[in-house]
């Protein structure tokens, strides 16, 4: 009994932490072949994105890097890239991306899933925190953030899916 108690509270405790540091949800487009899903290609996303590539959104992010995107909060990294990609921008904190209305996002295609694995170009939402946090997903081995370690420029940084 004593036992079992023990793997409960342990288990409520990795729970409690997995809440705190990893992603709750990813917003992708819907297209599989053509915007997160694809290998690196010159194939074009759903019409919600005026035709610009994975890649084309990927090299947008290198053509800010190192700079501050309106306030330096990640959430105005998340602001811009969407409507570079033909989006209108979604209020509020970056936890507020794994419930917040995106219906305008939904109705050109793109859909918000949780538990998923990311793929590039995939927006990243962490729920933890007061805050939470957003990023963009490029490879198993790179995220790119703003306000990551509270610096308040792009950054691409080293990150495994192991640790997202």
């Amino acid at each position: 009994m004593r036992r079992a108690r023990l793997v409960s509270v342990l288990l409520s405790f990795v729970m409690v932490i997995s809440a705190l540091f990893l992603p709750s949800a990813i917003i992708q487009a819907d297209d599989n072949d053509s915007f997160v899903g694809s290998s690196i290609s010159e194939e074009f996303m759903p019409e919600s994105t005026g035709g610009k590539t994975v890649d084309d959104a990927i090299n947008w992010l290198w053509s800010v890097e190192g700079t501050q995107v309106g306030d330096g909060e990640c959430v105005a990294l998340i602001s811009a890239y969407v409507e570079y990609l033909g989006q209108s921008r979604v209020e509020g904190n970056g936890k507020d991306y794994a419930w917040n209305d995106i219906s305008g996002w939904e109705s050109n295609g793109w859909v918000r899933i949780q538990g998923a694995t990311p793929q590039k170009g995939d927006i990243l939402i962490w729920t933890g925190g007061q805050w939470g946090h957003v990023a963009i997903y490029e490879s198993e081995s790179y995220v790119w953030h703003q306000r990551y370690e509270d610096v308040r420029k792009v950054r691409r940084v080293k990150q495994s899916c192991e640790e997202i």
